[in-house]
């Protein structure tokens, strides 16, 4: 999975002399005369910056992160706005692969979607979620990659991973009911796609896992609202606009050799290019060759 790739970056970067740690939240980005020249730990431990401070720094955490921050930069930063849903997951081991009511074919994939048929149908689905309500027919994705990697799972088992739209704040309660109803939300979840398969039962599913918005929220500070995308999808904060036009470019206004990366930058998404576009941006500062980065060594 993606896991793959951060291991390889991990292993080239400590082959080079870069140390990594992790649990180690940074608390503040150190400035200096205009420029970044560190980070705070929340340990209250300081490290310097020899060339330039790189940041997945969310735009709503940035005037908090960043001292002396033009307040125009902080203040539409803090105005961005995250999608109107949020991601929710259900982890099962099983002791066979699923098998889907539309054949066999529909199980040898790397990804089966589950959408309404129609358009109105798609977005009255989105509706529902914008205020609050689970919707009736939800979007699914399901993920059976034991299939294609037989580490995951035992001779014959399955490893799925379903991932589902929902609403982070539930029309009764908030945010704060998920917690309250794992139990009863997660098996919403599980009897949703268990009108598309033939065998998500008890004597199949040998354990599994609920992780619900607020718990993608919690993972990451990347993810405020539950949004995995960083910030919202829309036309207005796309392309030159993502997340605000100050910020499109992969640096701070202001702050000299402060970068951004991360899924709430241009291009959006995961693993799709957003740290790629910021590197180019770092090398162009310091009269980098990009192109000659990348070469395969010979």
């Amino acid at each position: 999975g993606s896991i793959a790739l951060a291991n390889a970056l991990i292993a080239c970067l400590t082959h080079h002399g870069a140390e990594f740690r992790k649990d180690t939240p940074v608390a503040k980005v150190l400035t200096s005369g205009g420029r970044a020249v560190g980070v705070r730990l929340a340990s209250g431990e300081e490290i310097r910056a020899r060339t330039a401070v790189i940041g997945q720094i969310h735009p709503w955490l940035l005037g908090e992160m960043v001292d002396g921050l033009d307040p125009q930069v902080a203040g539409t930063a803090r105005t961005t706005q995250p999608a109107s849903f949020s991601i929710m997951a259900a982890h099962f081991a099983l002791r066979e692969p699923p098998i889907f009511k539309a054949g066999a074919e529909a199980g040898r994939v790397a990804l089966v979607n589950f959408a309404p048929a129609t358009l109105e149908g798609y977005m009255r689905l989105f509706d529902d979620m914008r205020y609050g309500d689970l919707p009736g027919r939800p979007i699914l994705a399901a993920h059976n990659n034991a299939q294609w990697d037989p580490s995951r799972a035992p001779p014959g088992g399955a490893a799925l991973t379903v991932y589902g739209f929902g609403p982070y704040r539930l029309r009764e309660g908030g945010a704060d009911a998920w917690d309250s109803r794992k139990a009863e939300l997660g098996a919403w979840l599980r009897g949703r796609l268990a009108q598309f398969c033939t065998n998500l039962d008890d004597g199949n599913i040998i354990a599994w896992q609920f992780q619900s918005p607020p718990d993608m929220a919690r993972h990451s500070p990347t993810f405020q609202n539950g949004d995995v995308g960083g910030v919202g999808k829309f036309f207005f904060q796309i392309g030159g606009h993502r997340p605000t036009p100050e910020l499109a470019q992969y640096g701070v206004p202001g702050v000299e050799r402060l970068y951004l990366a991360g899924t709430f930058m241009h291009p959006p998404g995961g693993v799709t290019g957003g740290g790629r576009a910021t590197a180019i941006r770092i090398c162009g500062d310091l009269n980098i060759d990009f192109d000659a980065l990348c070469e395969p060594a010979r």
